[in-house]
C-alpha cells in the first residue's frame, strides 16, 4: 500500500462547540467532548450534546471503537440492477427538469419539476428487501423524495465502492476528506464512508448524494475505473434530483 495513501483513525478535532460555538469545555476539565458513537460531534458540556441529538441523530452512525477495516463489497446482481434501473428513472426525470427549467427563462422554478409523473416514479420505485435501510431523513412525511433519494444514494455508494480495488478506495476516501463541505451540513469521514458504505447515516446519505459527482470528477484520479463513466452519470443526476427535490413539499408534489 502507497504510504502516502494511508487514511487517519479518527475523523479531525475540532476547536469549538457544535452547539454553542464555545472554545472550551464548560467544566475546564480537558477538550471538547467528543460524540461517543460518530466520533465526529463536539462538545463543550453534556447540556450542549443532549440538546444537538435531535437532530444529530440523523448524521451519527458508528465509528467501531476496534477501528475500520477495508471493504469487503462483492458486486451483486440484485444491486447492479437497482442501480440501472433507478438510473434510468433518472435520466427520463432529468431529461424534463431540464424541459422545464428551459421554458421558464427565469421565472419562477423551485420545485417546478417535482410533481410531473416522472418525478413521481422515483417516490414510486421499490428497492429490493434485502437493499432496505432501518434509517429514514427526517420529516419524510413531509418531504416524500427523501427516502428515495437516500436509499438510491446508499445503494449507489455499494455499487460504486464494490468496484474499486483498495488503492481507489483510499483515494476516494482522502478525496472526500479534503472537501470543504459546508459548515450547517453533516461531516462526512472519508475512510467511514469507504468502509462501511452500507451503515451509514441518513445525513451523511444526503452530503454524498450531494456532492458525490464532485468527487469523482476529472481530477479524482479514478476516471479510469472500468463503468466510471456511467456511474459519474449516476451521481450528477442524483446531485441534481437532490438538489430540486430534496426538500421539495408533499403538498406541492400531490397538489394537496
Amino acid at each position: 500500500m502507497d504510504h502516502h495513501l494511508s487514511l487517519p483513525d479518527l475523523p479531525p478535532t475540532q476547536t469549538r462547540c457544535d452547539v454553542c460555538n464555545n472554545a472550551s469545555r464548560q467544566d475546564g476539565d480537558g477538550p471538547l467532548l467528543r460524540c461517543s458513537v460518530c466520533k465526529d460531534r463536539f462538545y463543550c458540556c453534556a447540556a450542549c450534546q443532549a440538546q444537538d441529538w435531535k437532530e444529530h441523530k440523523y448524521s451519527c452512525s458508528i465509528l467501531p471503537p476496534e477501528g475500520l477495516a477495508p471493504a469487503r463489497i462483492d458486486s451483486d446482481q440484485d444491486r447492479e440492477k437497482v442501480v440501472r434501473d433507478y438510473g434510468a428513472i433518472l435520466q427520463a426525470w432529468t431529461e424534463e427538469h431540464r424541459k422545464i427549467k428551459n421554458s421558464f427563462q427565469g421565472g419562477q422554478l423551485r420545485f417546478a419539476s417535482a410533481r410531473c409523473a416522472k418525478a413521481r416514479a422515483l417516490i414510486n420505485f421499490t428497492f429490493p428487501e434485502n437493499l432496505q435501510c432501518k434509517r429514514h431523513p427526517s420529516q419524510t412525511s413531509k418531504y416524500p423524495y427523501r427516502s428515495t433519494l437516500m436509499l438510491a444514494t446508499r445503494v449507489g455508494l455499494m455499487h460504486l465502492i464494490s468496484q474499486f480495488e483498495e488503492t481507489a478506495q483510499h483515494r476516494l476516501a482522502r478525496r472526500i476528506q479534503k472537501a470543504k463541505i459546508p459548515a450547517k451540513w453533516t461531516r462526512l469521514f472519508g475512510p467511514k464512508v469507504i468502509y462501511r458504505p452500507e451503515s451509514l447515516a441518513p445525513g451523511e446519505y444526503e452530503v454524498m448524494g450531494t456532492l458525490g459527482s464532485s468527487f469523482l470528477g476529472e481530477q479524482s484520479g479514478l476516471t479510469s475505473i472500468t463503468k466510471l463513466m456511467e456511474d459519474k452519470d449516476f451521481w450528477f443526476m442524483l446531485a441534481e434530483a437532490y438538489k430540486e427535490l430534496w426538500d421539495a413539499p408533499r403538498n406541492l408534489v400531490y397538489d394537496v
